[in-house]
């Protein structure tokens, strides 16, 4: 179980960077 949350929790974060990055990415443009 706290291994799923873990994961959970790291999936999150990766998107949110990834989510970030591609916003930054356009604005730049």
């Amino acid at each position: 179980m706290a291994y799923e949350k873990a994961r959970i929790k790291t999936i999150r974060a990766y998107h949110n960077n990834a989510f970030k990055e591609g916003y930054n990415g356009k604005e730049k443009i």
